[in-house]
């Protein structure tokens, strides 16, 4: 019994306690921002949905060209499917590897040509 009065007292004390302001959304301009009191407004868009540099460009359309010839090392899961592999190059672009990013994408190019040309 005393233990349902404890757990009772500190549910209590925990639901009484006044609940931190929620960010309210605000709309304008097409674009989705999001103010708090103590922060400066926060976007909500997507980055955009293309590799930032003409090389990945360049080897991400190879890849989507090649997908017919690639399907079993993606299905044996030795290789990512096109959409994932885009997704891997843009986070790579937002990294510390960034820089490095579009000399890789012409190195992976060169290796997918041995494969489709």
């Amino acid at each position: 019994m005393r233990h349902a009065c404890l757990l009772s007292l500190a549910l209590s004390i925990a639901c009484s306690a006044p609940a931190a302001p929620h960010p309210e959304p605000t709309s304008g301009g097409g674009e989705t921002t999001i103010r708090t009191a103590a922060s400066e407004p926060v976007s909500s868009d997507p980055p955009p949905n293309q590799p930032g540099s003409p090389e990945c460009a360049a080897y991400l359309d190879h890849y989507r060209r090649c997908a017919s010839v690639l399907a079993p090392e993606i299905a044996a899961g030795d290789r990512r499917s096109a959409d994932a592999e885009e997704g891997w190059i843009q986070y790579m672009e937002r990294s510390a590897e960034a820089p490095a990013v579009p000399s890789a994408c012409r190195t992976m190019d060169a290796d997918l040509s041995t494969v489709c040309p």
